[in-house]
């Protein structure tokens, strides 16, 4: 049984690993226009480089299959083994660092529409504090990532109510899903629950002020 429950934390934990959080809330956010059409889709599916396709695609790979398989790479062949504290700190910063960089270099060199790059610009603001954090102090990232999302969603709610159909169903199911997340990192002695909640309030409150500030 706890050998299942471990199985269980381990694949919640990949499942929503925070590297794939930006790609979910572009996902919402694209969902959400279609439903209720906001926006033009023809100008929705054009982005610099790729035309006449989805925006969804430059995206998914510039925000998510890039930093994939950039961290990966560090992590299978550069990572230290984790022997002290002070290298998991630095493996954390590393990693941290370099989807910043990631991040920022596809910001700065792609077009998408104002919703879907402020939210961009709001994960890398999330993240820079997130790393500064890391310098003195553990902090859950899954959690930050979660969070962060239903700071995005509260937003859109905010801003489209009554017509965040989309969000509305979607919504408890990430608020179950971010209990379930740092249930399983608590399960897996990876964070202690300050750490936790910490995480989910710098995601959510920094994701949901940013977008407020930027006015997406």
């Amino acid at each position: 049984m706890e050998r299942l429950l471990k199985i269980l934390a381990w694949t919640i934990s990949v499942i929503f690993h925070p590297i794939g959080m930006t790609f979910i809330g572009c996902l919402l956010i694209y969902l959400n226009y279609y439903q209720f059409v906001f926006i033009d889709i023809v100008q929705s599916n054009r982005i610099l480089f790729i035309r006449n396709t989805s925006v969804l695609q430059p995206i998914f790979f510039l925000f998510y299959v890039l930093p994939v398989v950039v961290c990966g790479f560090y992590w299978l062949f550069f990572m230290r083994p984790r022997e002290s504290k002070t290298e998991t700190i630095n493996d954390r910063l590393i990693t941290l660092s370099l989807v910043v960089l990631i991040y920022s270099i596809c910001f700065f060199n792609t077009t998408i529409l104002p919703i879907y790059s402020t939210f961009i610009l709001s994960c890398i603001i999330v993240i820079m504090l997130t790393c500064i954090i890391t310098l003195f102090w553990k902090i859950s990232m899954h959690c930050v990532g979660i969070g962060g999302l239903l700071g995005l969603q509260v937003y859109m709610l905010y801003l489209w109510h009554p017509y965040a159909g989309i969000v509305m169903n979607i919504l408890p199911f990430f608020v179950i899903s971010a209990g379930l997340v740092g249930t399983a990192r608590l399960y897996l002695q990876a964070h202690s629950q300050k750490q936790i909640y910490v995480g989910y309030l710098v995601g959510f409150i920094g994701i949901f002020t940013c977008l407020l500030l930027f006015k997406a």
